[in-house]
């Protein structure tokens, strides 16, 4: 029914599996770590979900347990310890699923505001704001849910220089100070109203046809502020991971373990037409 790799063909003593009698219930449990993971509340109306691929790399799950047991062993609480979610954005399946057999690997982001990209690795927060460029009508893709240990996080100020922030010692996630006027789960138009980041004084309908323009959505698409996370949204929707031994970085840090692919579609919603932005 599915896609299998094992270590004979290259794939690290993994699978991919998609039974019929269990993906209806596989895409319910990826669906509700999806909804419940959304930055806006009103994501769940654009939104579609289809095929459900439950992943199993033997090797990876291991290392994520052995990441659990050598931190409790080193005193980290519970709380530290506890297994949440975590979101990658793919184009394709071929590439959703490489991650799947080779892990989030270092050098692997073109985000650098929270660390040294080469020394760690970024992935979403949340399952509506995934990607740089906005989400448009239409638009598809394949996400992986994560399954992460944040163990000890560490929240640091947004660094726009080219001198990366390093990993920190006796840390192994970074995280962005939030602003504190703007609600943890405020919608992405609130946060975009509130921030202070500079863009011209233009409306929201004005930056997003011109990310529309900048990253071929074509003319006339119809946008919503989603996910523009680099110039105008106003904290950081990604955890910088690193993993830290002797004194050196690893490739692939183990708190990270690729657990479901799923196929995604937004489909803007009727009520929220282009022009209903201006008001803002």
């Amino acid at each position: 029914m599915g896609d299998r790799w094992d270590e004979e063909t290259g794939g690290l003593g993994m699978g991919f599996h998609l039974e019929s009698e269990e993906s209806s219930s596989l895409l319910q449990t990826a669906v509700s770590v999806l909804q419940s993971s959304y930055l806006d509340s009103t994501s769940q109306d654009g939104f579609q979900y289809s095929q459900a691929i439950l992943v199993e790399n033997h090797v990876f799950l291991s290392e994520l347990k052995a990441f659990a047991q050598a931190k409790e062993a080193a005193g980290y609480s519970q709380e530290e310890l506890e297994e949440t979610f975590a979101f990658l954005l793919f184009d394709n399946e071929e590439e959703a699923k490489e991650v799947c057999q080779t892990g989030l690997r270092v050098n692997s982001s073109s985000i650098s505001t929270l660390g040294d990209p080469a020394k760690g690795v970024y992935i979403s927060k949340y399952a509506d704001c995934l990607h740089p460029r906005p989400w448009y009508h239409g638009k598809s893709g394949y996400i992986v849910i994560c399954k992460l240990i944040k163990g000890k996080v560490k929240v640091v100020s947004e660094n726009y220089t080219t001198s990366y922030t390093c990993p920190s010692p006796g840390y192994d996630c970074h995280v962005a100070v939030s602003r504190s006027n703007i609600p943890s789960k405020a919608s992405h138009c609130q946060a975009f109203e509130q921030s202070q980041v500079t863009i011209c004084n233009r409306t929201v309908q004005t930056a997003c046809l011109r990310a529309a323009g900048e990253h071929g959505a074509g003319p006339g698409a119809s946008l919503i502020p989603h996910l523009v996370f680099s110039s105008v949204f106003p904290f950081s929707p990604q955890y910088y991971v690193y993993e830290v031994s002797d004194g050196s970085t690893a490739e692939r840090p183990r708190q990270i373990c690729p657990y479901i692919v799923i196929t995604c579609q937004y489909r803007e919603p009727k009520e929220m037409p282009v022009l209903a932005i201006e008001s803002l």
